[in-house]
């Protein structure tokens, strides 16, 4: 069965600290409201310091509406991170 979970910085330290190291993947764009929506992918990154080998992809996402309201998500996956799994949880 496959997963996503949101997963917030103050639960997960290890995680963030890890991927706030590592090399990324991101894009951005602004789409027809004038809504900034920036992406950041990680691949195969360790979920805890207790479980090394356990790997996971992490998502990072941040949208900034034209009015300035910024709002901040993160999810781990099993499954290839992309902006459809940002959908898919945003619309749970």
């Amino acid at each position: 069965m496959k997963f996503i979970i949101g997963v917030k910085e103050g639960d997960h330290g290890f995680l963030f600290e890890w991927v706030n190291l590592s090399g990324i993947l991101e894009y951005e764009y602004i789409d027809e409201f004038g809504t900034l929506h920036h992406y950041r992918l990680y691949n195969d990154v360790p979920l805890n310091d207790s479980n090394f080998d356990l790997k996971v992809n992490f998502l990072k996402y941040y949208e900034k509406n034209a009015k300035g309201k910024t709002q901040r998500f993160s999810w781990v996956t099993d499954v290839h991170p992309t902006e459809k799994i940002v959908r898919g949880d945003r619309a749970r």
